[in-house]
């Protein structure tokens, strides 16, 4: 077991290595590798901050992948992912995002239109759970926004290409798990 105190990315990239490392040494052996993150100011209790990175860890032990596989996964921002494809998929697109801020000057809000409709999406969830009726105009509105934001930056192939993208890729209407790992790396 570990337990690391750090930045948040740093902690990121730490749990990372860790993975990577363990798997390249012992692939083929079965061991998996599950970690929890919570972030706190500096002056929280660590051993509340504690408490809760365990919280997050067995979030992370209990997670199924779509594979049907179970634990090696990380939970972060209280979002678990797997380390087998969503990791890699999320820290993807968080590169691309950064990128097009600062190369391409891209606004941040479209950082917050995916989080907000991954939030909606996740709120239709609980109503569908809970025999409520759920809400689906944040498959228009994405659609739209996305549509309004391409036209904004017409004259840009990299915007053009990424809003294409997540139109094609159907994120807001037959998955609901790809705009919420989108949502997880524009956080």
């Amino acid at each position: 077991d570990l337990f690391v105190v750090g930045r948040w990315d740093k902690v990121i990239e730490f749990a990372e290595r860790v993975h990577r490392g363990t798997a390249a040494r012992f692939s083929g052996e079965g061991i998996t590798i599950s970690g929890g993150m919570a972030i706190v100011n500096p002056k929280f209790p660590i051993a509340k901050a504690a408490e809760m990175a365990g919280e997050a860890e067995a979030k992370a032990k209990s997670f199924v992948c779509a594979e049907g596989a179970s634990k090696n996964a990380f939970c972060m921002f209280g979002k678990t992912v797997s380390w087998k494809d969503e990791f890699d998929y999320v820290k993807a697109y968080k590169d691309r995002f950064v990128r097009l801020i600062s190369d391409y000057q891209l606004s941040k809000g479209i950082l917050h239109k995916l989080m907000l409709y991954a939030a909606v999406a996740e709120r239709n969830r609980w109503q569908k759970k809970h025999g409520k009726p759920e809400n689906f105009s944040y498959v228009w509105h994405l659609s739209y926004y996305l549509a309004r934001y391409k036209k904004r930056y017409e004259k840009n192939d990299e915007v053009q290409m990424l809003c294409n993208q997540l139109k094609d890729k159907n994120l807001f209407q037959s998955n609901d798990r790809q705009l919420e790992l989108v949502a997880l790396a524009a956080r």
